[in-house]
């Protein structure tokens, strides 16, 4: 019966350890990713340095339109300019690699939306971020933005 009980609480341990560190893993992301969406919006070198780390080398944007970006690409056109404001946002971790979803409103420096600047019936944007773990670092390997569409007034 003590034997039960201690292996009952060592499984215990166990799975609490584990999920501490799949939430802290989680958090990690999740901080990557604010900063990929707060450096986005900033102009200058700083910005460049900085997204230049959290971006994979062989990066990929697809845009709502499915335009496809490339690292380089992304990082001159897409930088400044555009304020993100992120919601419903999920973390899915499989080992190294780790699926994150989201709701954006995208609004750039002159006020102009989604909506304004397309012939589109849309303003927010899901969007899916993959990051992998390279060297010990979470690097974002791919992004993807599906307009949410409204219905028609």
């Amino acid at each position: 019966m003590k034997v039960m009980i201690s292996s009952l609480v060592l499984l215990l341990l166990v799975s609490v350890v584990f999920s501490q560190s799949i939430s802290n893993q989680a958090r990690d992301v999740l901080s990557v990713d604010k900063d990929w969406a707060s450096w986005s919006t900033v102009k200058g070198e700083e910005a460049r340095t900085i997204l230049n780390a959290i971006l994979a080398d062989d990066y990929s944007f697809t845009g709502p339109s499915g335009s496809v970006l490339t690292k380089a690409e992304y990082l001159n056109q897409i930088i400044g300019g555009t304020s993100f404001r992120s919601e419903d946002i999920e973390v899915r971790q499989y080992g190294e690699t780790a699926l994150l979803t989201g709701r954006m409103h995208l609004e750039f420096s002159d006020g102009v939306t989604l909506r304004r600047q397309y012939p589109v019936n849309f303003a927010f944007v899901r969007y899916t971020n993959v990051y992998l773990k390279l060297s010990g670092k979470w690097r974002l390997v791919s992004t993807q933005f599906s307009p949410v569409f409204e219905p028609a007034h």
